[in-house]
């Protein structure tokens, strides 16, 4: 099997976005993703990400989106430190999971938070996500301990992850 092709995302590739997002929110129980509500940055993830100063990008197989992930870069800190990059929306499709491509999309961030001189990754996720908590153990990050709550039509409770870059 090949592996999908990873692009930049555009605009344009929301619906299809929104589709692998909500079919990864279906294998939880009492998960419901609100795109209008909670997270219309999905509308426009080019924009948005590169408004931030970050990237998005797509993993496509035959024109569908079977992997995404986004990055934020860090900024300066209080004491002049550079905080760590930002892993965000980072979902692969479950037919698609255990193939590599994870790890793809993972070193597509990696080398962007290099580029910019950032120390760590950082990525939040909920609680409920137990599959991806063991893929990201994999790949070096820990857990830091801290927790929040979102506040969501989820009820999500999220678990904070780092590594360094």
């Amino acid at each position: 099997m090949l592996l999908p092709k990873i692009r930049k995302a555009e605009d344009g590739d929301a619906q299809g976005i929104i589709f692998l997002i909500r079919q990864a929110y279906y294998e939880y129980p009492h998960c419901i993703l609100d795109v209008e509500g909670e997270e219309p940055e999905l509308l426009s993830v080019a924009t948005t990400f590169e408004g931030k100063g970050g990237r998005f990008w797509v993993a496509t197989e035959e024109q569908t989106i079977v992997g995404c992930v986004a990055w934020v870069p860090g900024g300066q800190s209080n004491h002049g430190a550079v905080a760590g990059s930002e892993l965000k929306k980072f979902y692969v499709k479950k037919s698609h999971r255990r193939l590599g491509l994870g790890s793809l999309l993972l070193d597509k961030v990696q080398r962007s938070a290099q580029k910019v001189g950032d120390r760590s990754l950082v990525l939040w996720t909920d609680l409920r996500f137990v599959e991806a908590h063991a893929f990201y153990r994999a790949r070096g990050f820990v857990e830091t301990g801290r927790t929040r709550l979102l506040h969501d039509v989820s009820n999500t409770t999220e678990l904070e992850f780092t590594r360094p870059v």
